[in-house]
């Protein structure tokens, strides 16, 4: 994996990172030095002559060019990834450093000095830099990790930090000064351990359910341990019927109780209702605190702990209550899968299914490719997966728009877990039932593609999930959709698979949802 460092003018981003490569062994590519080469002019006077546009597109055009270049680590400029476009596509190839230090330094350094964006006038440098680095704050934060230089930097240090962020390959999910990063690792307890520790927390509130605090009593001690603060545990009754205001309400009272405050961690160590519920409670406790989600159901993994969603289930129907609060971190061990009963290891691969269809074709050929061993490596699937949501995720995080293609399969999965009362279908296996629905409407509407539908059934039975619905069933799950989260005006936004890895929205009003039927 390539290296790229950023962060603003005079932060010392061509003194460290050669320094850097040096000393992991790696080729480096100052950027500007790259520029110069490519145009025959210095940066500054490409910018002067040919104005800011044409550069930021010459700059793009050479650091893509660079990547090209196994294991590089460049130099950027200190706006070479304020396109958000670019700074996203480069995320995912390049492991995003940024430096930072504190104003007064940064203007010291860039006193007397030509910078195209700051003058040569210190008298009015320093308001400029002021000025610059507020503009650009969202593109500063949406980096793998940030190293504050100061006055001086520790370069074996630095370098020996990186390199171990490096062997991680966490992936990144950018949202500007809330950016998380979600690791995958396989029986690495200390891992998740250390993402907890390195946000400082005051006290951490744990809360699992008592089948996950039985079934993972050794690996929660791994965990929690060594981490040398206060500690509260929250053990709640298992399962999707028991994901309500009362099971909110006891995390807040144990937290409250054990004087929390606004550096209190609440960490999910449990499948979606246990994330669901801790993120929920974190983002309404002290009108908000951190959470760092720990799932350890593939379903959770895969969808639920990743993209800030929170809630719980209302009478009425599916995650009626809930808020946007995205997590400080997330740690997807799938060693934690190993005491999963196999019925809910296979639901978690419906929404994988689910993200293939809509967004990765790649993803899921792969999926079919695939022997559904419990004992195969399913690391390299799940990073994938999870990567195709964290850019739906990205563009849209709060779901204005394009976001609700996250919803397919489960506008009727949803109806048909209210049928069920929470307690007859698992989640996985009424969204793997759901995608067949829906799908299957497509096809009657003209719009998808009549083959997905007997793959996607071969694939589902392949994995172990459901693909057969009673009639019945079927019918009275059709009246839960007046009750659906996702309506707005008497409409609900409907997601369609136009091809395979590709899909669009359509908005249906809800008295024209039984077409959904059979």
């Amino acid at each position: 994996m390539s290296m790229i460092f950023t962060g603003p003018p005079a932060v010392g981003k061509s003194t460290l990172a050669p320094a850097v490569a040096a000393a992991l062994g790696r080729p480096f590519v100052d950027l500007d030095v790259a520029i110069t080469a490519r145009s025959g002019l210095a940066p500054g006077a490409f910018f002067a002559a040919h104005g800011e546009p044409a550069f930021r597109a010459l700059e793009a055009s050479v650091l893509l060019e660079a990547l090209e270049t196994p294991g590089v680590v460049v130099a950027a400029g200190g706006g070479t990834l304020l396109d958000r476009n670019l700074r996203h596509e480069v995320a995912e190839k390049a492991l995003l450093v940024g430096l930072q230090a504190p104003l007064d330094v940064l203007a010291a350094r860039a006193a007397g000095g030509a910078r195209p964006l700051l003058g040569d006038d210190p008298a009015t440098q320093r308001l400029r830099l002021e000025s610059l680095l507020d503009g650009r704050s969202r593109a500063y934060s949406e980096v793998h990790t940030t190293v504050d230089v100061g006055e001086t930097a520790d370069i074996d240090s630095i370098s020996a930090r990186l390199e171990a962020l490096l062997l991680r390959d966490p992936l990144l999910v950018p949202a500007g000064e809330r950016s998380y990063l979600v690791d995958f690792t396989r029986g690495e307890a200390s891992a998740s351990t250390d993402r907890i520790a390195e946000r400082g927390p005051s006290q951490v509130v744990v809360v699992t359910d008592s089948h996950v605090a039985r079934a993972q009593k050794k690996y929660l001690s791994s965990i929690f341990g060594p981490l040398a603060v206060p500690q509260t545990v929250v053990t709640l009754a298992p399962g999707e019927i028991n994901k309500t205001l009362s099971a909110v309400a006891a995390i807040w009272d144990s937290a409250l109780g054990a004087q929390c405050d606004r550096d209190t961690i609440v960490v999910a160590f449990g499948g979606g209702v246990v994330g669901d519920l801790a993120g929920f409670a974190a983002a309404t406790l002290l009108r908000g605190v951190s959470v760092v989600q720990l799932p350890t159901s593939l379903l959770a993994m895969v969808d639920s702990s990743v993209g800030g969603k929170t809630g719980f289930d209302h009478g009425g129907g599916k995650n009626l209550i809930g808020a946007f609060h995205p997590p400080a971190a997330v740690v997807a061990d799938v060693a934690t899968l190993a005491t999963l009963p196999k019925r809910e290891w296979r639901a978690g691969f419906a929404e994988m299914v689910k993200i293939a269809l809509t967004s990765d074709a790649a993803l899921f050929e792969a999926l079919e490719n695939t022997a559904f061993t419990e004992d195969f490596d399913l690391r390299p699937l799940l990073r994938r997966a999870v990567a195709a949501k964290m850019r739906v995720v990205r563009d849209d995080p709060e779901e204005r728009g394009f976001r609700a293609v996250l919803n397919f399969g489960h506008t009727f999965g949803h109806a048909l877990e209210s049928h069920g009362a929470f307690g007859r279908w698992l989640h996985g296996e009424a969204v793997a039932l759901g995608c067949l629905v829906e799908l299957e409407s497509g096809i009657r509407a003209g719009v998808t593609p009549g083959a997905l539908l007997p793959r996607t059934e071969a694939l589902l039975a392949r994995i172990g999930l459901p693909t057969a619905i009673d009639p019945q069933d079927r019918e009275q799950a059709l009246r839960h959709l007046g009750h659906d989260k996702k309506r707005r005006g008497g409409k609900v936004t409907l997601p369609r698979v136009v091809a395979l890895g590709e899909a669009t929205l359509e908005r249906i009003p809800l008295g024209n949802l039984d077409f959904l039927a059979k």
